[in-house]
């Protein structure tokens, strides 16, 4: 089957609701429907595999704040606390297409089991490199690496089990509430790593972390009933991930998605990255407060998630677009401002974006995409996690520079700019449903 013929059966470019490979009783309506927003939570094998990414995901979060906290306090330094992260990230540019391939492969609860089995074992390192009092800067850099490795292929492997169990009709609800749980789990969890950091100390929050992690693990085995789509074996794997980016090239507004990621990626995740600097910094508070903002993100990431979940098929690339251009403008805000509850009160704002740039793009994407193709496509999705450290890196240096408020006004101000450029000039993105 030729590529055109791939992607004429979805339809015309506004048409992403195309019905394949539904499970019986799944059947969603396309428009919004907040009597359906936790409908996908009635299938027994979703809420085991939403319960075991809510785990991990707390596990990471609370190792998160070890990891960016422990760096600014070993170090005092902008540019190491950058760097860290984007040693997590950058391995995601290096593996992510082979890791798409693969998961056009293999069983994709045994690859994201393995995955999470691996952030483990790395936020076990760490708690044992504290405990025995020899941990460094470095190894809070190896274990960030081993971990972005991991999510290399995890990232693929989990939009493929969400699309096995629910069905492509589902989907659209299903990732939404995977965002919902996230977020809930945003709002909660770097709070508490950063109580427990405060009162308990970063190796008992590692500790924590590590547990939760292989609960996770064992969550996911539980899984044993999936709709999967029969995967041939081939041989020419290079050639798989070739014939993957073709299929990409030629459907120009899932590429328009993914540029939005990556603008995002590259412009406002270097706030987030950052943030231990304002908060100590600009408003002389300590790892509760830094846990308290993270946590405020969550909340907005939250109610963004619900509305997702709640709306359906409504307006979804206008949404995308407008989330943008209000993180844009958040940011902005943020920078010029110096009173501490405004402040986080406003970060909201940009975790609502972030929820409904999560959640709107990975269903497009993966609605849009073929099962052949879905884990090569996700991939690329995935590498815009690695193009973190073009802003990271650069906004680092910034911070010693010229400080973390120009900084991040510099980067909001961009992200607003180019947000209102795509909404002017992709009419197929504003009407897309």
């Amino acid at each position: 089957m030729s590529l055109d013929t791939d992607r004429n059966s979805h339809g015309k470019s506004g048409d992403l609701g195309a019905v394949r490979n539904s499970p019986k009783g799944s059947l969603q309506p396309s428009g919004s429907s907040w009597s359906q927003t936790f409908s996908s939570l009635s299938i027994p094998e979703y809420r085991l595999l939403w319960f075991s990414v809510l785990f991990w995901v707390s596990g990471g979060h609370m190792q998160s704040v070890v990891r960016s906290y422990l760096a600014y306090e070993l170090t005092g330094s902008a540019k190491i606390l950058a760097t860290i992260t984007a040693a997590q990230v950058i391995p995601l540019l290096v593996l992510a297409l082979f890791a798409g391939a693969i998961a056009d492969r293999v069983d994709h609860r045994k690859l994201l089991q393995l995955g999470q089995f691996i952030t483990a074992l790395a936020s076990l390192f760490i708690a044992i490199s504290i405990t025995t009092n020899t941990v460094t800067w470095y190894h809070l850099l190896f274990s960030g690496m081993i971990q972005g490795g991991a999510w290399a292929f995890m990232s693929p492997a989990r939009q493929g089990l969400i699309k096995d169990i629910v069905g492509r009709e589902r989907l659209p609800n299903a990732v939404a509430l995977i965002g919902a749980g996230l977020s809930t789990v945003s709002l909660f969890a770097p709070a508490l790593g950063g109580i427990l950091y405060a009162l308990l100390g970063p190796d008992v929050v590692s500790y924590l972390s590590t547990g939760i992690g292989f609960g996770s693990v064992l969550m996911l085995g539980l899984i044993t009933k999936q709709d999967t789509v029969p995967r041939v074996s081939r041989v020419n794997f290079i050639g798989e991930i070739g014939f993957g980016l073709i299929y990409l090239k030629n459907d120009k507004l899932v590429l328009m998605v993914i540029g939005t990621v990556f603008a995002a990626m590259i412009l406002i995740h270097p706030v987030l990255t950052l943030l231990p600097v304002l908060v100590k910094e600009v408003f002389g508070r300590g790892s509760e407060a830094y846990g308290a903002i993270i946590s405020m993100l969550g909340m907005g990431s939250l109610v963004g998630s619900l509305a997702v979940a709640g709306l359906g098929r409504w307006r979804r690339g206008m949404l995308l677009i407008v989330g943008n251009v209000a993180a844009g403008a958040a940011l902005v805000t943020v920078a010029f401002i110096n009173y501490w509850y405004a402040a986080v009160a406003i970060m909201m704002i940009v975790g609502l974006s972030e929820a409904g740039r999560r959640s709107l793009s990975q269903t497009l994407i993966m609605e849009r995409v073929d099962d052949e193709h879905q884990g090569r496509v996700i991939s690329v999705y995935t590498m815009s996690f690695g193009l973190a450290p073009i802003g990271v890196i650069p906004a680092g240096f910034a911070v010693d520079l010229i400080g973390i408020g120009p900084t991040i006004a510099i980067l909001g101000g961009i992200m607003f700019s180019v947000s209102v450029i795509v909404a002017i000039l992709q009419k197929d993105l504003r009407e897309l449903q």
